[in-house]
């Protein structure tokens, strides 16, 4: 239900023992009862006792009980506020004090009224003492999918109520209000930027749950017919499964678990058996919600065992509302669910906020970095030794000057070319790889060879972070002298969505620079920046050579 009754309907039981409503009994309302129903005289003590919540649809009742007042207890504006899905007239010491629509015998002759009202009590009809409160009520324009139909019966103060709905009312609004920014943002971010899926599902997740707020809380704003309250109620359990199948899907993108296809189908199996298998359709939105939370909180088990950002507080949200449901069920149903998934959604908002600005701040670097680099390869050093030793080859090997001028001029001409690329081939990577070994080999008399172990033809399929092997082997001739003809090797290996490359290049000269500097840099920058977020980048010396293991997985809006 929403606030307002979660609100009130906990104050109207402590109100009811406050005032002393008691000793409720019901009978059927018959012509022959008529206005006796509500006659001081009336004897009634062979009529059925009852718990007011209990009141069933499809009947026409005479319902009779005690109401004590104590007036050190009196609210200063006293007001009975009844809640229920029926047309009624309410009467206090056999008079008439309010009504909603018209109880009648059958559905024809039964006026629908609204579902609740409020009807301002006089001080002087309520003297210390008991008093007879009677109602005729009908209920048949009421769906027999409710078990109960009554929700409040209660004194409560007029300025308290409504101080009370625009009080829920202001933190509704800002919490719409909220979820329509972070909707707009992350929507705009997937459209034009990212392309992440978990982007696109956390938009989604933020609308929905932005609707399921106006759903809950319409009756807050709408004193709407009660005979529209079944519709009201089955929008807002079709709202809690959109959102309570939203939730882990976001947290199996944002952590790329593997076998989404297994998880997506058991929480849909899950999710229908609950939808079925209840019948109140409080229970139903709160099983929901925790069967979600279930999912949520096994998906970041597993991504907390990869250090995955995020998952602790997941967790703990997780943890935290499972152990309230378990606890007090009845207060979960009333406050907790609401406060849980606000919880959820500002920590992910929080997390993907923080993960765009690391991003962005990230791409800045990469662009600097990659400068940087194409500065590197056009600084005076490296162009006065490729120019010296082109002239000393034109003295005693002028053909060979000639191609080592164009090896130079094809490898400044791929570097410019893929600048402009975030993501290349690694058939293009390698070309820019073997055309930097060329020039190196002229330089320093060897034969240098890049090997490479892939599957024929896959070469033109694999994409790779622009020149990331490329900066790699440059490293090798940077920081370290290579006085042997041994081979660079890179193997590839392709899984169902990551890559792995494993470069491994020889040490002649063991230096504690190798893989560091702005190369390194670049590296990482670049992978941050065109890869999903569980990239991982390890290097290190094993015997006379240096390995680099890159494992990653392109984003989808680069491939």
């Amino acid at each position: 239900m929403c606030l307002l009754i979660g609100v009130l309907a906990h104050k109207s039981f402590a109100n009811s023992a406050l005032q002393g409503v008691s000793n409720l009994r019901q009978a059927p309302f018959s012509e022959s009862l008529g206005q006796g129903c509500h006659s001081i005289e009336l004897d009634d003590r062979h009529w059925q006792t009852f718990q007011f919540p209990n009141i069933q649809p499809q009947q026409h009742l005479c319902i009779r009980g005690t109401l004590t007042i104590v007036q050190e207890q009196l609210p200063p504006n006293p007001t009975l506020l009844f809640l229920a899905l029926a047309a009624y007239e309410i009467y206090l010491n056999g008079e008439l004090i309010g009504k909603n629509g018209v109880p009648g015998s059958s559905k024809t002759y039964e006026q629908v009224g609204a579902i609740s009202s409020l009807t301002q009590l006089d001080y002087k009809t309520m003297p210390p003492g008991e008093h007879l409160i009677s109602l005729e009520l009908s209920s048949f324009h009421t769906a027999d999918a409710f078990a109960a139909i009554a929700y409040a019966l209660a004194i409560v103060d007029q300025q308290t109520f409504y101080q009370t709905i625009i009080v829920a009312s202001s933190i509704t609004a800002m919490l719409i209000g909220g979820l329509l920014v972070l909707f707009v943002i992350f929507l705009t971010v997937y459209l034009r930027y990212s392309h992440q899926t978990s982007h696109l599902i956390f938009a989604l997740l933020c609308v929905f749950t932005l609707a399921l707020l106006v759903a809950e809380q319409w009756k807050l704003w709408v004193n709407y017919y009660y005979d529209v309250h079944l519709l009201r109620m089955n929008i807002v359990v079709a709202l809690t499964l959109v959102v309570t199948s939203l939730l882990p899907s976001y947290y199996l993108a944002q952590h790329n678990i593997s076998r989404k296809s297994l998880w997506l189908t058991a929480l849909a199996l899950t999710l229908l058996a609950v939808v079925y298998s209840t019948t109140s359709f409080d229970a139903r939105s709160a099983w929901l919600f925790c069967s979600s939370l279930l999912f949520v909180g096994a998906i970041n088990v597993i991504a907390l065992r990869h250090n995955k950002a995020g998952s602790v507080i997941a967790l703990l949200i997780c943890a935290a509302s499972l152990i309230g449901f378990i606890l007090a069920p009845r207060l979960f149903l009333e406050f907790g669910f609401a406060l849980s998934i606000t919880l959820v959604l500002a920590s992910i908002g929080i997390s993907l906020l923080n993960q765009l600005i690391k991003q962005r701040n990230l791409a800045l670097e990469a662009g600097k970095v990659k400068g940087e680099l194409l500065r590197r390869n056009l600084q005076p050093h490296y162009l006065m030794n490729c120019l010296m030793q082109v002239q000393e080859l034109i003295d005693f090997a002028p053909t060979q000057a000639n191609e080592f001028v164009q090896q130079l001029a094809e490898e400044f001409r791929a570097l410019v070319k893929v600048s402009e690329k975030e993501v290349v081939t690694l058939e293009e990577e390698l070309r820019l790889c073997h055309s930097h070994l060329k020039i190196m080999s002229v330089r320093y008399q060897q034969n240098y060879q890049l090997v490479t172990h892939i599957l024929p033809d896959s070469a033109t399929h694999i994409l790779v972070p622009t020149a990331i092997v490329h900066s790699q082997i440059e490293n090798c001739f940077t920081h370290n002298r290579i006085t042997s003809d041994r081979p660079i090797k890179l193997s590839v290996q392709v899984g169902k969505s990551r890559i792995i490359l494993e470069l491994t290049t020889p040490i002649d000269a063991v230096t504690q620079h190798q893989g560091m500097g702005i190369g390194d840099a670049y590296i990482r920058a670049k992978m941050a920046q065109v890869c999903e977020s569980d990239w991982q980048l390890d290097s290190c010396q094993v015997a006379d050579h240096w390995v680099t293991r890159y494992e990653y997985q392109i984003r989808p809006k680069f491939t």
